[in-house]
């Protein structure tokens, strides 16, 4: 029997991916406000809320956010952060996850994520757990075997998200299902992997819900049509009545306009 989800979570302290983490939560952070991790991908599903689901790895990025000149600093940032896990994954042991600094694109949760989200304080550094649905909503990008099991081992778990929950994720996404076009195929390996999102939405409905999903019918219409309830809080007759500004006159002719004549400028000739 599945329990609830329930958020925010208990970070659970007796999983392979905080015997890793916490090694890196021992070390300073690059400063006092670039201290923020977001933890996300199958190991922050691991701590928050199914702790049967293994992970090789721990995806984590240094979220920094600088205007002007301070910007700059945001790569030394970046980079001490990786000799700081660099040392951690050395001394880590086979059984153990390690650590993977992502950028911060690497994750592409679904809107309003952040608002979903969790931050812990752990030592002097700030740890933030995306909502489990956002977790999904980015593994669905890629919806390789692992991503369908991270869906699968959730669900068995907490009995979330339901179809109609995830369903409506998805709505609030619809933009990320437009059809796009192909580029050219690259020889060379991509960071972020590129998958066909709405194929992939498919293949994920029948393997979860066991059933087939139509996108524009589901996902786009629905969307659109919240959005044009959104706009129709006006009174109806005013759309005719702007129509009826915007159009011509009926009795009021259009002013004549005086065409070249064709066969040159009159001629003056000298005065007699």
């Amino acid at each position: 029997m599945p329990q609830e989800l329930v958020w925010p979570p208990v970070i659970n302290r007796d999983t392979p991916a905080w015997q890793t983490l916490q090694r890196l939560l021992a070390e300073s952070p690059p400063s006092a406000d670039q201290n923020r991790l977001v933890v996300f991908g199958s190991a922050a599903v691991q701590l928050t809320v199914a702790s049967n689901l293994l992970s090789a790895d721990i995806d984590l990025s240094l979220d920094v956010v600088t205007i002007g000149p301070r910007g700059l600093t945001a790569p030394k940032a970046q980079e001490r952060l990786r000799r700081a896990v660099a040392k951690v994954n050395a001394a880590l042991s086979k059984d153990l996850p390690y650590i993977q600094v992502c950028h911060w694109m690497t994750f592409q949760p679904g809107n309003r994520w952040e608002r979903r989200s969790v931050e812990t304080s752990e030592g002097n550094w700030r740890v933030v757990y995306p909502y489990p649905y956002d977790i999904l909503f980015s593994k669905l990008r890629r919806a390789e075997a692992k991503d369908i099991e991270a869906f699968r081992a959730v669900i068995d778990c907490t009995g979330h998200p339901t179809e109609a929950e995830f369903i409506q994720l998805c709505i609030e996404n619809y933009r990320d299902f437009e059809a796009r076009l192909r580029r050219a195929p690259s020889q060379l390996p991509e960071v972020v992997p590129s998958h066909d999102l709405r194929s992939n939405t498919v293949s994920l409905w029948q393997a979860i819900w066991a059933r087939s999903i139509d996108i524009d019918r589901e996902i786009a219409k629905p969307a659109l049509e919240q959005l044009q309830a959104g706009w129709a809080d006006y009174d109806p007759s005013l759309k005719d009545e702007l129509a009826r500004y915007g159009q011509p006159p009926r009795n009021k002719a259009l002013p004549h306009t005086k065409g070249k004549d064709r066969s040159g400028p009159e001629t003056k000739g000298p005065t007699r």
